[in-house]
């Protein structure tokens, strides 16, 4: 990767919540950091709540957008960047990106999909109009489809750990949990198949599950996520939906670089990412995620094992270092290497 580039990171950094020690965001501007490039970030809702009379994300985006909008633009245009990587669609349109475009016509757009890609809807896909590269943590034909629909390049991209962050945490004195699933059972943003929800409560009735983050009063922020990854016997990640290749929410690589034993939902190519008994545990139905929690239950040295493998794999092939590094020569010439590459090169992008 080419060093000393000027990127400019166009997100969701959340200031204002403690959601922002754990988010990819933070990750990524870490990482270009350490690969050695100058990153100017720009907290995009932030700007919006700032200048909003009235502190609602709906209500900023329509009376705060054109001045946030004017000073992103001032701030690109005087830093004259080399890339843009851009996150959190939700919080922005089309009109924003052309007007950034304009303000840096020489650099390379690269958009950043976190989030499973059956919930693209018409507005992301008007954003990824005025990229150079969509990028997506899920792969397969559906992230083809909207590279080729938009006329933009697209590739795959996984969610990245940070060993300085996500690691394992001392909990001597903590209630251990036998079983543990952190976040909702359903989620509002995008598609789901229902099978998470059905799963998470059988396993909260019959096998002692412990849900974490499905309700305000549950929600773990902080190090204290940290500290109720590292004191589960068996920590549970499972997708809103399973169908899409690769495809896994941030909460997987969080939970490997912890440290944690993890028991995953099964997704096509999941071995092109970490190998079952490995690495951690795959189930594919309910019944195969049971006996899974029945052989493992009472072996804390199996645990232990594959935990330790898991934590090692994710700490050398998704640092944030090596999947920030990859965006950028994505950015700069259009190709990355890894063991999961999938890219989807020679469409006609804005920037070409």
């Amino acid at each position: 990767m080419s060093d000393s580039l000027r990127v400019a990171l166009l997100g969701d950094f959340k200031h204002d919540t403690l959601r922002g020690l754990t988010i990819n965001t933070r990750r990524i501007m870490k990482g270009l950091i350490q690969n050695g490039c100058d990153v100017l970030p720009i907290s995009y809702r932030n700007l919006l709540l700032q200048r909003a009379a009235i502190s609602n994300v709906h209500f900023a985006r329509r009376f705060a957008k054109d001045p946030v909008d004017r000073y992103c633009s001032s701030f690109l245009k005087a830093y004259r960047p080399d890339a843009v990587l851009v996150l959190a669609f939700r919080y922005f349109d089309d009109k924003t990106l052309v007007r950034l475009r304009e303000a840096a016509p020489e650099a390379r757009f690269v958009g950043w999909y976190e989030d499973s890609l059956d919930g693209v809807g018409a507005d992301v896909q008007a954003c990824c109009r005025q990229l150079d590269w969509i990028t997506a943590t899920g792969a397969g034909r559906r992230l083809e489809a909207l590279a080729r629909h938009c006329k933009v390049g697209g590739a795959f991209m996984p969610n990245p750990c940070d060993p300085d962050m996500d690691r394992t945490y001392p909990v001597e004195g903590q209630a251990r949990r036998k079983l543990l699933f952190i976040g909702k059972p359903s989620h509002r943003h995008r598609g789901t198949d229902g099978s998470r929800a059905t799963l998470l409560a059988y396993l909260r009735d019959h096998a002692g599950l412990k849900l974490l983050g499905d309700r305000s009063a549950t929600a773990v922020r902080g190090l204290d996520y940290y500290d109720a990854i590292c004191s589960a016997d068996m920590n549970l990640s499972i997708n809103a939906t399973s169908d899409i290749p690769m495809y896994h929410s941030d909460r997987l690589i969080h939970l490997l670089a912890c440290g944690g034993f993890v028991l995953a939902s099964w997704v096509p190519q999941s071995e092109r990412l970490f190998q079952d008994g490995e690495h951690l545990r795959y189930f594919k139905s309910q019944q195969e995620c049971v006996a899974l929690i029945q052989q493992y239950g009472d072996d804390a040295a199996a645990r232990r094992q594959i935990a330790l493998q898991g934590q090692s794999w994710a700490y050398e092939q998704f640092h944030c270092r090596r999947i920030a590094g990859d965006m950028v020569d994505l950015a700069t010439r259009g190709d990355y290497d890894a063991p999961w590459k999938v890219v989807f090169p020679g469409q006609a992008g804005c920037g070409d």
